[in-house]
């Protein structure tokens, strides 16, 4: 991700986190350089420091990234519509379901998608589409073992295949959805590392803050950026900082964390 785009999602995220704002209604967030907090807004109470941190599941033991397997995903199903738009005018919906061992411990090599899949299976699943498209008005589902031959049909990244011919479509929808376990938030790798990375910064901080806060940014589009929150009982965490919260920005909700600063 290029810097522009990171503070592009950054400013978003903490525009959007303070229009939800009950408690202030004045003030707007403005960017500032390290080692400040990321965000300050200048309030009737003083100035708030906002540090911002988005909860992404961590790489596994293995060196599995799922952030980077959904973005390659995603890249692979972008460049084989592309290239079957090129070749048919059809608008199909089709899904494409891929393979990761993220947090598995099977086989010799995790099996992950790669900047080395891209051009091989974007090419693939287009051949293998047009090859495959059903009548209108009806869906076809493949998976990769083939039970007729006893083989697999697809490369072994590849699950499984959907490809729908339905006349409402005016244009081409092609996904790669996620699955997966979805990890309890206050439990999850992605939370804890994170909480203990963002509390080593405020020591560093030179300005004169009325409080500074914490928000962490649960996105929830995507898999990687997916959590759990049934039954987490909210705990009450040791932190330098004054106030902490979740941010879950698909839905503009605010889950306020308990803070106990006299144990830091």
């Amino acid at each position: 991700m290029r810097k522009g785009d990171k503070e592009e999602i950054e400013e978003r995220h903490i525009q959007a986190f303070w229009d939800c704002q009950q408690d202030y209604s004045q003030g707007a967030p403005e960017k500032q350089a390290p080692p400040e907090p990321d965000f300050f807004v200048q309030t009737s109470q003083g100035l708030i420091g906002i540090e911002h941190t988005r909860l992404m599941r961590q790489t596994d033991q293995r060196g599995v990234s799922p952030v980077a397997h959904s973005i390659t995903a995603n890249d692979i199903i972008e460049l084989a519509e592309q290239e079957f738009n090129c070749l048919s005018d059809i608008p199909l919906f089709v899904e494409v379901s891929f393979r990761s061992d993220y947090g598995l411990i099977r086989g010799d090599k995790p099996l992950f998608l790669g900047n080395a899949d891209i051009q091989p299976l974007s090419k693939f699943i287009t051949d293998f589409v047009v090859n495959n498209i059903p009548p209108a008005k009806t869906r076809k589902r493949f998976e990769s073992f083939d039970r007729v031959t006893r083989k697999n049909r697809f490369p072994e990244k590849i699950r499984s295949i959907s490809i729908e011919n339905a006349d409402h479509y005016k244009v081409s929808n092609w996904q790669a959805p996620e699955a997966g376990a979805v990890a309890r938030i206050f439990e999850s790798d992605a939370f804890q590392i994170r909480l203990k990375e963002k509390n080593d910064k405020p020591k560093n901080y030179k300005g004169a803050y009325y409080q500074i806060w914490l928000v962490m940014v649960d996105d929830a589009r995507h898999y990687p950026t997916s959590f759990n929150y049934d039954d987490s009982q909210i705990p009450t965490l040791a932190s330098p900082f004054d106030r902490i919260f979740i941010f879950k920005s698909a839905t503009d909700k605010i889950l306020e964390l308990n803070v106990n600063k006299s144990t830091q």
